[in-house]
């Protein structure tokens, strides 16, 4: 199959199609992928014998079945997630593209490895998958945080070693011990932040909610 990473030809005459697990979505039925999947083969024409996947819809359907067995045309097809978009209020500049891009950063923002990421987004190098993934406003507001706060540094890092100290202890099966031993001191930052030399830096600050 032809795709933006599968474009064919000998260089790539070895490298196999991308086949991607996804699993159903049991807590949330009107959000899963499987049975959306499910709904569309079952309104495709059972004598349909092309392999296109995505075909040209009945203009006025009156049975079950909802598709012709004619694969939809090149512009109508990339142009689907910006129509579709368009009918739901969503504005920005968006395209086919938009949906890899939107994988990525949901599972970057959960905490998901890069390794893992690159399963569903077709990617064969982990250079590749940091290009797609973008910070969402709360990891931008937790960085801001960091830096705003000394105490809360502290506090991070605190949780940090506990946890640390909590994995070692589950593998010794020892007690676990919380924050830093006795004798050390948390870490501080600087009252000040020396810039001198740094360029092409732009710095952002927000006043914080009124209650």
């Amino acid at each position: 199959n032809i795709s933006k990473n599968h474009s064919g030809g000998l260089a790539q005459r070895k490298i196999e199609g991308k086949q991607v697990a996804h699993y159903a979505n049991e807590r949330q039925p009107e959000r899963c992928f499987v049975r959306l999947l499910r709904a569309y083969l079952q309104r495709r024409p059972p004598e349909c014998k092309t392999d296109a996947f995505y075909l040209t819809p009945v203009k006025k359907p009156s049975s079950n079945i909802w598709y012709t067995s004619v694969p939809i045309g090149h512009n109508m097809l990339t142009q689907t997630v910006k129509r579709l978009c368009s009918a739901g209020g969503i504005s920005g500049y968006k395209t086919n593209h938009s949906l890899r891009v939107t994988t990525a950063s949901r599972l970057f923002q959960n905490g998901v490895p890069e390794q893992l990421i690159m399963e569903p987004t077709g990617h064969r190098s982990t250079s590749g998958v940091r290009v797609y993934k973008r910070t969402s406003n709360d990891q931008k507001r937790e960085l801001s945080d960091i830096l705003n706060s000394p105490t809360m540094l502290c506090e991070k890092k605190l949780k940090l070693v506990s946890n640390e100290s909590a994995e070692e202890a589950s593998k010794e099966n020892v007690p676990a011990t919380t924050g830093p031993p006795a004798a050390e001191k948390p870490p501080t930052l600087p009252a000040c932040f020396n810039l001198s030399g740094c360029t092409g830096i732009t710095i952002n600050f927000a006043a914080p909610p009124s209650n």
